[in-house]
């Protein structure tokens, strides 16, 4: 996840965490009036007297739960909901978490039992009554739990409005888009379902994306359109876009279903995952023609908060609501996640992505979860087929020039991975917001599965995705997780990390006139692997962008250098790129607060495209255009170069900067770093009293 930037709606979801953990036997520099912040910042140890307090301590799971929302389990023959009486101060309203508006088709028996009680509270607005919840969840033998909220949820900037089209263009040729999709020879392409499960309110409008509140859900239903239904009218269209809202909540105690949210419940991302297969099969009961169904998951929480070595309830109707989508045939593709850039806490994927160990259900299991009426025909391939068949695809990010990107989740890289920096697309005209993270890599991923379901809609969903991979390229490196395990155990080749295309997939399914395949393969432009293909904008857009921008002066900047011994092995921030004669490292910070809840895969970052670039006298110029959805002010920001050298600009009368403010930093003296191959705009912004980071990835001008 990348660092975690909120815009003003969001301010309230700040979360009491815990003060801190000593760095026993260590002196520290934290002053006692710092020791309550909580930044992304590392630890440090260095001069003072006194305890060591860690800077960034893993958030309390206690900020993100409320005693008036509990998920239960109800076994045996009667899955029905008990309902509570007798409670002092309000009632409790219970219903079947999967229970949907249409009774077909029937809810799975393995998904019966679950309920969701929350609280309503009478005149007086008296607290929720958990003795009388708990002694009717106990008298019936109930397996219950609060549903936390540990899944959480970019805007528009002068960058984003001079330089969309160019970044939109370029991102397409790394995708391996297609202007159009080809005719069907035989018959017309099949009508595949896309589900995003994310931001975005419950609706199939047509086929295509809904606006939502936060724009994420919008932005990568949108991705995900453009690539599966790309021509005009009279070309194939395969991608039909379904939002179905798993991020519902404003705050802890308010949500809003029409507009969507910024976070919410695994309990609810199982019920929308759930609702997503539950509509598709009565839009084709009704009448509709959508054989296939793929779920794209562009969210996640981190695995500290249950579903990697325990599973507790609400990670576990996630994990059943999954295993049902797999059992009706559908292809579940989830972002693997980002680095929320706090310390030491980021380590292998974020979930549900991370579920990709485990394996997919077996027709045995599936009779079990569906019923006696289910049947394997067309949704499971052969047992003895030999596919790769985990319970779900996760997908990583990448930069153009198929580095890792920059907020890349350390132990998180899946075995797919596709385009996923500066990604947007187009809505009736106006740019969606500009993500960079893993949620883009999935909602790619997922348009080419439609799209080649599309043609082939006989394959299964281990097929699909195994023609994905035979078709994209080997990119040299090694997944840390597969079906299986973390690390991947399985043979070399079965664990190199491949980048999808979609041009290329459509070719290798259809190199004979399978289906509905076209009487001729498409014709993919080349485009190898480490080319250097990084985006820019042209002189023009960047001219644009910075026109009547205040300008500043970095000719003397601070810079940090690579940690010493001495100083517990901090960062040292100096006047020049040499080590001073006294080292003393200044606060840093480092990432957001890790929150109980995540982000999605990217969060809003303030900075959606700005820019660096090397100008005629060897200097660099830093081109700064905030979202203009970021109200509060952003202060302190630290360059990042090459992932490896940070430099101060505080110091250059810059101040600090709001959303819609543009500024262009001069005169940067980079030559003693070399060549410049990445670099990560950071600020600090206070939310709600706490202060946190940004973090965007800056776009490096040739």
């Amino acid at each position: 996840m990348e660092s975690m930037s909120w815009k003003a709606p969001a301010a309230a979801l700040v979360v009491a965490m815990a003060v801190g953990l000593a760095c026993n036997g260590q002196p520290g520099y934290l002053g006692q009036a710092q020791q309550s912040l909580i930044d992304g910042g590392h630890p440090a140890c260095p001069l003072d007297a006194g305890t060591c307090v860690e800077v960034s301590p893993a958030g309390s799971l206690g900020g993100a739960c409320v005693d008036e929302r509990w998920l239960a389990y109800i076994s045996g023959p009667d899955p029905s909901c008990p309902v509570v009486s007798g409670a002092k101060g309000g009632a409790w309203v219970e219903a079947q978490l999967f229970d949907e508006p249409s009774e077909l088709p029937a809810v799975p028996p393995a998904l019966e039992g679950y309920c969701v009680y929350e609280w309503s509270p009478g005149s007086g607005d008296a607290g929720p009554d958990l003795d009388r919840l708990h002694a009717e969840l106990d008298a019936q033998d109930a397996e219950y739990a609060r549903d936390c909220y540990v899944v959480a949820s970019s805007g528009s900037s002068a960058g984003v409005d001079a330089g969309w089209r160019t970044l939109r263009d370029d991102y397409h040729l790394q995708t391996g888009r297609l202007p159009e999709l080809p005719q069907g020879g035989n018959s017309a392409p099949a009508r595949i379902r896309v589900a995003v499960v994310d931001s975005a309110p419950n609706g199939y409008a047509g086929g295509a994306p809904s606006e939502d509140r936060s724009g994420h859900g919008h932005a990568v239903g949108w991705i995900v359109r453009e690539h599966a239904c790309p021509g005009d009218a009279g070309t194939p269209c395969v991608g039909q876009i379904a939002d179905r809202l798993a991020l519902p909540q404003i705050t802890l105690r308010r949500r809003d279903l029409a507009d969507g949210g910024y976070f919410g419940s695994q309990g609810q991302v199982a019920k929308a995952v759930h609702g997503a297969v539950h509509a598709w099969r009565a839009f084709n009961l009704g009448g509709g023609n959508q054989p296939r169904l793929v779920v794209n998951l562009s969210l996640g929480w981190d695995p500290v908060h249950g579903g990697e070595t325990n599973m507790p309830l609400p990670a576990r109707a996630v994990y059943d609501a999954i295993t049902h989508a797999a059992c009706q045939g559908a292809l579940v593709v989830a972002a693997a996640g980002n680095d929320p850039g706090g310390p030491g806490i980021a380590a292998g994927p974020m979930l549900p992505g991370g579920w990709e160990t485990r394996p997919g259900p077996t027709a045995a299991q599936c009779n079990v979860t569906e019923g006696a009426s289910w049947s394997a025909a067309g949704k499971l391939p052969p047992a003895d087929a030999g596919f790769y068949q985990p319970l779900i695809h996760a997908v990583s990010g990448l930069r153009a020039d198929d580095s890792p990107l920059i907020n890349a989740r350390p132990g998180g890289r899946a075995r797919m991975a596709a385009p996923a920096a500066h990604a947007l697309a187009e809505d009736h005209g106006a740019p969606t917001d500009v993500l960079t993270g893993t949620s883009a890599a999935a909602a790619v991923t997922s348009a080419i599965a439609a799209t080649v379901w599309g043609y082939r809609p006989k394959l299964t969903a281990p097929e699909v995705m195994d023609i994905i991979r035979r078709s994209g390229a080997p990119l040299g490196e090694y997944a840390d997780f597969c079906l299986g395990g973390r690390p991947c155990p399985r043979s070399t080749p079965e664990r190199e990390v491949v980048r999808a295309n979609l041009c290329k997939a459509v070719r290798k399914a259809c190199l004979s006139p399978l289906e509905s395949c076209p009487a001729a393969p498409p014709a993919c432009a080349p485009r190898p692997p480490h080319a250097g293909t990084l985006p820019s904008l042209s002189a023009g857009e960047l001219a644009t962008m910075a026109a009547g921008a205040p300008r500043y002066d970095a000719s003397a900047v601070r810079w940090s250098l690579a940690p010493l011994e001495i100083c517990g092995f901090t960062e040292l921030w100096t006047e020049a790129p040499a080590y001073p004669a006294s080292p003393c490292p200044r606060r840093q910070y480092h990432g957001a607060p890790i929150r109980p809840w995540s982000a999605p895969q990217p969060s809003s970052h303030a900075c959606p495209v700005c820019t660096v670039e090397q100008n005629a006298a060897g200097t660099y110029s830093v081109t700064l255009s905030i979202d203009e959805e970021f109200v509060d002010p952003l202060s302190e920001p630290v360059l990042r170069i090459n992932d490896s050298v940070d430099i101060d600009l505080s110091g250059i009368g810059m101040g600090s900067l709001s959303g819609g403010d543009v500024a262009v930093v001069e005169n940067l003296d980079l030559s003693s770093v070399g060549p410049v191959e990445s670099a990560e705009i950071t600020f600090v912004m206070t939310d709600g009293g706490t202060e946190l980071s940004t973090g965007s990835e800056l776009i490096v001008q040739p």
